[in-house]
């Protein structure tokens, strides 16, 4: 993340909101600054190969359902 110039959890929220499968993403701010914090994931900008980059992290995640 830091190598791209990004906070981690917008990353992470970023690329939830690429995956074709995912209708929404809930959040757990603890305060309106952490709300207003997370919204600058819709600011992140990934190319092909960053997302790809973090699908094979993701790969080893395992499915939550």
């Amino acid at each position: 993340a830091r190598e791209w110039g990004h906070a981690p959890a917008h990353l992470a929220l970023h690329w939830l909101f690429t995956r074709p499968a995912l209708a929404s993403a809930i959040v757990g701010p603890e305060s309106p600054e952490e709300l207003v914090k997370n919204l600058g994931a819709f600011d992140v900008k990934l190319d092909g190969e960053q997302l790809a980059i973090l699908d094979e992290i993701g790969r080893d995640v395992p499915p939550m359902f």
